[in-house]
């Protein structure tokens, strides 16, 4: 945000040159990145953060300064009454999740050159003055911290504007003479024919104002702040506009800023005001926070008094009362931010003075950190994974809107973030597969080396059971191939010691499973007749996702010793190919894994084309295997893979 010194100068009686109030600027407010010396005097850079949007505007930053320089503010003259303006002949209809409030007012008025101090003021924040319509609605913006946009109204059709999405994929021409592809989601201002503008982002070439436009429609409106972050992220329009709207001004800052506009055209450029539509109310309520001093001076470790309390917070125009020990505080319109006691407490401790509270160390007592069972067998496991050659992954845990379309996912079950910064962090994961889905999709294309790619993720995922929250942790696999997960799969439970007599792999749809499109070969996993996960192809990549509970608890690393056998194992390797309706590769593994219990160990060694090797070690600790006990050993196997859809072949029976 640019302040110029000057200009802030006609606002409030400073007592600090520029470079003090930079100071204590960045004490007691926000940061100031640097004071700058322009041909039109000084100019601070503010670097305003994400819950400071009253400082995006000159009265906020002067509300500001006469706090911390204890200097008389004067606000711009805002007089004009709304009541006196008729009723203009126009229709709005507006989408209210997407548009709080939307203002139009009709006048006549000539774009004449703006006086020489509007185009200094506007100069001096680097805008090019153009004529007297658009120079106010810029003037006002950065005054207030509320956009206004202009149409020349002899451009518009028919008499209603709406405020809508696309609908569909389209193009339109902004005002930079750029035509963009708009989504169907992307919010527009439309009239009865066509759209005039990208709502709170840019307007219309076609209906921008001219030297010769006689007849203005001024637009002023509170829009969806995630909505119009999300349409200037993906058109790269971050106009001063778009990001005052981001921050959202207060409702009635935005009241006042009509005010001062209209008193501004009225006075500056002669406007008739022919009419308005007013859609939406101005009213805003503020939150009534109750706290008390002990609870100020505790969180502080500060000794401040009551009266210096109050003094700080009727100095940042807070309405104060005091019942009994308590402190009952409602902040102005304008500090939207401010919505619990710790809240205020922080505006305390600025206005005191961080620089004045004693330092004094912690109470903390260090315990020495003594690793639970489960946190020792999780280590083991990820260095057993990236040991297999997959790559561990963390991502964010919410779903994006792509993952949300592209599966279906239903979202009423899903768990709402109430302060989500943008739609993209809305709704918080119920499985780690479609996170998973989206990195080996992205990965895949740079997979220079062309070795089998897999990802694994442990994190928590999130669902609404009996209205709470419950968030069970998962361990989830992805892989490129079903070669490659079988294998994988299949190490990971010999190396846990899983009994693959107590493995089942059934083509059922579990009750939870939170994809409804773009899968297929979905089977429930059950360990000792309880379901452990799932296993499922999503579009070509092939997918797992376990209860990390539940496989910490059937897991057995633990070292046992066991006495050295006199006799050696048997290994040898079998190869089949699919015969008929073959069942999933790794299903195969688990029926042949508990065909005898003379099988130690079975792993996936080879594939080419539709033929794929098996590798199988038989061992008897109380005798020495031959040849013969293999034969019917290995003929109990080919049948159990004629079950499954396979056959030996290369090998006697």
């Amino acid at each position: 945000m640019k302040v110029p010194y000057r200009w802030l100068t006609k606002l409030v009686k400073l007592k600090s040159n520029p470079a003090e109030l930079a100071q204590k600027l960045s004490l007691m407010t926000i940061g100031v990145d640097e004071v700058k010396d322009t041909p039109l005097g000084p100019v601070l850079d503010l670097d305003v953060t994400y819950n400071r949007g009253d400082l995006l505007s000159m009265v906020g930053v002067a509300r500001e300064a006469a706090f911390i320089d204890k200097a008389k503010l004067t606000l711009p003259d805002a007089s004009f009454d709304l009541n006196n303006i008729p009723d203009a002949n126009l229709q709005i209809q507006r989408d209210q999740t997407a548009c709080q409030l939307y203002t139009a007012v009709i006048l006549e008025v000539s774009p004449t050159p703006s006086p020489e101090w509007l185009q200094q003021r506007l100069a001096s924040v680097g805008i090019t003055p153009q004529n007297i319509i658009v120079d106010l609605t810029n003037l006002v913006m950065w005054e207030w911290g509320q956009p206004f946009h202009a149409f020349d109204l002899d451009t518009l059709t028919g008499e209603t504007i709406s405020i809508k999405p696309a609908g569909r994929s389209l193009k339109f021409t902004t005002l930079d003479n750029k035509t963009r592809t708009l989504d169907p989601d992307d919010i527009l201002i439309w009239d009865d024919q066509k759209p005039i503008a990208l709502a709170g982002v840019m307007g219309g070439l076609e209906t921008e104002i001219t030297n010769q436009t006689q007849t203005v429609l001024l637009e002023m409106a509170l829009f969806d702040p995630f909505q119009i972050r999300r349409t200037a992220m993906k058109h790269g329009l971050f106009s001063d506009a778009a990001n005052r709207f981001i921050h959202k001004p207060s409702p009635q800052t935005s009241q006042m800023a009509l005010k001062r506009i209209l008193t501004l055209f009225a006075k500056h450029a002669k406007a008739k005001i022919k009419g308005i539509k007013i859609s939406g109310s101005f009213d805003q309520s503020m939150p009534v926070i109750s706290l008390t001093l002990d609870q100020v001076n505790s969180l502080l470790g500060a000794d401040i008094s009551l009266t210096q309390a109050a003094d700080i917070l009727t100095g940042l125009d807070f309405k104060l009362a005091v019942k009994k020990h308590n402190l009952i505080v409602t902040p102005p319109h304008w500090r939207q931010d401010i919505q619990i006691k710790q809240d205020v407490i922080e505006e305390i401790a600025r206005g005191f003075g961080y620089w004045r509270l004693k330092p004094s160390p912690l109470p903390l007592h260090f315990i020495p950190h003594k690793p639970a069972v489960s946190e020792t067998l999780s280590k083991q496991i990820k260095n057993f994974l990236t040991g297999q050659g997959l790559f561990q992954i963390n991502p964010f845990g919410f779903y994006t809107q792509a993952e949300i379309t592209h599966f279906g996912i239903q979202t009423k079950p899903l768990v709402r973030v109430t302060n989500f910064i943008s739609i993209e962090t809305r709704y918080l994961k119920s499985s780690l597969l479609p996170g998973l889905y989206s990195y080996i999709k992205t990965s895949r294309p740079i997979n220079w080396f062309d070795q089998p790619l897999g990802f694994f993720e442990i994190n928590r995922t999130y669902h609404r059971r009996h209205q709470k929250p419950d968030e069970p942790v998962k361990l989830a696999f992805i892989f490129d191939s079903q070669n490659f997960l079988t294998r994988i799969i299949n190490n990971l439970f010999e190396y846990l010691r899983f009994d693959y007599q107590h493995l089942r792999l059934k083509a059922q749809t579990p009750p939870d499973f939170p994809l409804t499109s773009h899968f297929q070969h979905l089977h429930t996993l059950f360990y000792k007749n309880k379901p452990l996960g799932w296993l499922v192809q999503l579009d070509d990549f092939w997918a797992v996702e376990l209860d990390w509970l539940a496989v910490l608890t059937n897991a057995d690393l633990t070292p046992k010793p066991s006495k050295p056998s006199s006799f050696a194992p048997i290994i040898e390797e079998l190869t089949f190919e699919p015969s008929n309706k073959p069942e999933l590769l790794f299903n195969l593994l688990i029926s042949l894994r508990y065909t005898t219990n003379l099988i130690k160990e079975l792993r996936l060694i080879d594939r080419y084309q539709n033929r794929f090797t098996i590798r199988i070690i038989y061992h008897d600790p109380h005798k020495q295997l031959a040849k013969k006990d293999i034969k019917p050993l290995r003929r109990q196997i080919a049948s159990q893979a004629q079950k499954q859809g396979y056959k030996l072949i290369g090998q006697e029976i």
